[in-house]
């Protein structure tokens, strides 16, 4: 099964009639477990923020459709991430997760194996929106069944009926996000300040609820390798890749690419626009950067044909 990310330019494109075609055969390999549609919740804000409802719903029914999965929300996904490598140092054995069908999707955290050992499961998928962003990590849920699930356009209709939600999220995106990145291009010629802060933050906030001595917790952060967290990594190498691009116009769609990025690592075919693609390249990310088994294909396609011809392609080897 490949795992298939699609940004929202491209979920747009299959409610285009000319991808009809195109639309059908995603869905008949959805159907047949071919291939894993993966979705975040920035898809959902993203469509909040356009102007036109009826679009909206048929960008939302759309990709209900395709049966996805949903990653964990960026802060949740990063946490776990962190709590995974805390474990590992303090020698619980952790894995990886890769569901083979939908109905296998489930929950990570510590579970004990059949020999009585304890080890810890990163698993980074869950069936319902709702669970992307809560620790929701035990209970094990199935697409389709009825009750059971929180769909794109039941989640929509939500954020669509919650008062400045739209408002607020336009003018992080229009405003906000394209005046910090201004100002920081200009003051810092490399690297963006604040990272080692953001990593030390982001795993201290996964060492919450674990009693470690603080010279075992700074000597877990000292020693931390960050490729061990793909996420967190790609993020920090592709976000100081575009803060060294001190000429081209700064796009307020960089703002959510960067939220998309945090699924790269997580999923075989990742589509994405030409600047975003030269982004990753110039930070050199890669399943080879990474250790083994820690990451899925990492492929990105800048077209949604490309990653269709992927997927094809994929079915002859």
């Amino acid at each position: 099964m490949l795992y298939l990310y699609l940004v929202h330019r491209d979920l747009i494109d299959l409610t285009s009639p000319r991808n009809r075609d195109a639309l059908s055969q995603l869905r008949s390999w959805s159907q047949t477990e071919r291939v894993l549609v993966i979705l975040s919740l920035e898809h959902l804000l993203e469509t909040c923020r356009g102007s036109d409802l009826k679009s909206r719903r048929e960008l939302a029914d759309t990709a209900d459709s395709l049966l996805p999965a949903w990653i964990l929300s960026r802060g949740y996904l990063h946490s776990e991430e962190a709590r995974a490598a805390m474990w590992q140092y303090l020698g619980v054995s952790t894995e990886r997760y890769w569901p083979t069908a939908r109905s296998e999707i489930t929950g990570g955290g510590l579970v004990t194996g059949d020999d009585g050992a304890r080890r810890y499961r990163l698993s980074v998928f869950r069936s319902s929106v709702g669970d992307t962003f809560t620790r929701d990590g035990d209970r094990t849920r199935h697409l389709g069944q009825v009750g059971d699930t929180l769909g794109f356009a039941r989640m929509l209709d939500l954020l669509d009926s919650t008062p400045g939600v739209v408002e607020a999220l336009k003018a992080v995106s229009e405003d906000a996000y394209p005046q910090a990145t201004a100002r920081f291009r200009q003051e810092y010629p490399k690297d963006l300040p604040g990272m080692d802060w953001f990593t030390a933050w982001t795993l201290d906030r996964a060492c919450q609820g674990v009693a470690l001595d603080h010279l075992v917790r700074a000597d877990f952060l000292r020693q931390l390798d960050l490729r061990t967290c793909p996420s967190i990594y790609s993020m920090i190498q592709t976000k100081n890749q575009i803060n060294r691009e001190k000429i081209a116009r700064i796009d307020a769609s960089e703002m959510a690419d960067i939220v998309h990025l945090s699924a790269l690592p997580y999923v075989d075919l990742f589509s994405a626009d030409k600047r975003i693609c030269d982004f990753i390249r110039r930070a050199k990310l890669a399943p080879g950067v990474f250790p083994s088994g820690a990451v899925r294909q990492m492929e990105t396609c800048r077209t949604l044909a490309i990653s269709f011809d992927r997927i094809k392609s994929n079915a002859l080897h």
